[in-house]
């Protein structure tokens, strides 16, 4: 449920909002058989008639063990997890990779603005890590059907949780 926001005095409020990626069938879970051409997307797209203030990105990787040479605690994928902003039209305006997919939990530092990793008392390691805005450079300013994107392009059904939640202030035009 989005949270009312007042800005500041005199400005319409927006609305903070907390948004899984999804597939295609409303699937937050990421734990799944990609495949290299076309991978299998998890999206959020800026709603119509709004612009998305995007405040960060936490990704959430639960399994066995995470060890920096893995993904999770299955081997370096062959193909990895893409990253990217696309545009209303569908194409790449921001690659968050550079073009280096994430093959390994290691990986995650390209996109991170701290990783935080433990081990937890049923001995399942817990990675998370989170991509914020402000940490780079102005907020970015995601327009209306613009969309995040992760492309899984490996097989994923091992790692026990894989999940990734957007952060931000969603502005009515």
């Amino acid at each position: 449920m989005p949270i009312p926001f007042l800005v500041a005095s005199g400005i319409a409020p927006d609305i903070i909002i907390r948004k899984y990626l999804r597939d295609s069938n409303g699937g937050i879970d990421m734990n799944v058989l990609g495949r290299n051409r076309p991978p299998v997307e998890f999206t959020h797209t800026v709603p119509d008639g709004s612009e998305l203030l995007l405040l960060g990105i936490t990704f959430i990787l639960i399994d066995k063990k995470v060890d920096p040479n893995k993904f999770g605690d299955i081997d370096i994928l062959d193909n990895g997890v893409t990253f990217e902003f696309r545009d209303g039209s569908g194409a790449t305006i921001i690659d968050l990779t550079d073009g280096v997919s994430i093959k390994r939990n290691a990986d995650f530092v390209m996109i991170d603005s701290g990783v935080f990793s433990r081990l937890d008392g049923n001995a399942n390691s817990l990675l998370s890590t989170s991509w914020k805005a402000s940490g780079d450079s102005e907020p970015i300013i995601l327009q209306p059907l613009s969309q995040i994107v992760m492309g899984v392009r490996d097989d994923l059904r091992k790692v026990e949780l894989f999940r990734a939640i957007v952060k931000g202030r969603l502005v009515p035009l």
